[in-house]
């Protein structure tokens, strides 16, 4: 996914707007602050004010969701004959929005006995094709293993809005819910077992993956806003201060974590001969930076074969012991 831009924020906010708008959520609160105040028992009607609160939390968890797939960067897609590429809600998105509008519908009228009267053909009409639209939701293959019977999800489109077909809305609007939940447990359960057996294989056909993804990734930079110091004197107390906590920190973390700059003080004998300076030279090293003598260049060349390796700079031994004492010294000291 690419970075988020705040054209982006900003247009995602404005869509979640108009989301939280369209799926009337303030009625559903209203009527929940409602119901608190008029002092219900818990033992009778806590599983009715359960149920409303899961309710609303569950469609604001999916107006989010529909924000996100319509202005965040996801996957696109082109639609054949047009310029725009648009973003692509998921079948069940578009399923649950559905469900969602469905049930407002449902709670004006059951709020409001007039709000029916107010309005003109032109608006049942719009009803009837959503409806209609609604009532092909569940037709895909993926709803079948969680619906006994298709018929029970239909909404009827005749004697529309009379108190017959709201009572008939209902069942199928509590259905929905019902089925909506069970598919998205479903898919989530899916994704966990399908993570696991991805581990599993990792586990079987790549050992080596399977270590790196186990180990803790190192991070660049680690932020420590607190410590806690316990010592004899102040007992245990949470340190706040940023000086206070970087000096204890670098005296936490010096003897666990390998250190790039050592001092030769904190090294035992071992390690300090083996991290001397180069300028300390021992006894035996001090008599390889002496210059060679003339003698001992001589008797050098007594001691090898002259019809062995070549000597320095690539001259064999047998012309390099007849050369004169100047190119010999300039052998020798180079």
């Amino acid at each position: 996914m690419s970075k988020i831009t705040n054209l982006q924020w900003e247009n995602f906010t404005e869509t979640l707007d108009r989301e939280i708008e369209a799926w009337d959520f303030q009625q559903l609160i209203d009527e929940f602050n409602h119901e608190i105040q008029l002092g219900y028992e818990m033992d009778n009607d806590g599983e009715k004010i359960r149920c409303k609160f899961n309710e609303l939390w569950n469609n604001i968890m999916s107006a989010i969701s529909i924000a996100v797939n319509i202005e965040l960067p996801m996957k696109t897609v082109k639609y054949p004959g047009s310029r725009n590429i648009r973003h692509k809600l998921s079948f069940v998105d578009k399923t649950m929005r559905h469900t969602t509008k469905l049930g407002s519908l449902m709670r004006k009228i059951s709020k409001d006995q007039g709000f029916i009267d107010n309005k003109d053909d032109k608006w049942i009409n719009f009803w009837i094709n959503r409806i209609n639209k609604y009532n092909k939701d569940y037709n895909r293959k993926e709803y079948d293993k969680f619906i006994d019977n298709h018929k029970e999800l239909t909404i009827p489109t005749h004697d529309l809005f009379s108190d017959t077909w709201i009572k008939n809305a209902k069942e199928v609007f509590k259905k929905r819910i019902k089925i909506d939940k069970n598919y998205l447990q479903a898919q989530r359960l899916r994704k966990i077992q399908d993570s696991i057996e991805n581990r599993c294989n990792i586990i079987h056909s790549d050992i080596p993956k399977w270590l790196h993804s186990t180990q803790d990734n190192v991070k660049e930079h680690i932020i420590i806003d607190r410590s806690v110091i316990s010592n004899k004197n102040e007992g245990i107390r949470l340190a706040l201060d940023p000086n206070t906590i970087r000096t204890h920190a670098k005296d936490t973390f010096a003897g666990i974590l390998r250190k790039r700059n050592t001092k030769s003080i904190e090294q035992d004998v071992f390690w300090s001969n083996i991290y001397r300076l180069k300028g300390e030279f021992t006894e035996c090293m001090a008599n390889l930076i002496d210059e060679i003598t003339i003698g001992e260049w001589h008797q050098t060349l007594e001691l090898v074969n002259t019809n062995s390796a070549p000597g320095p700079s690539g001259i064999g031994y047998a012309i390099t012991g007849r050369s004169g004492m100047i190119c010999m010294k300039f052998i020798a000291h180079k």
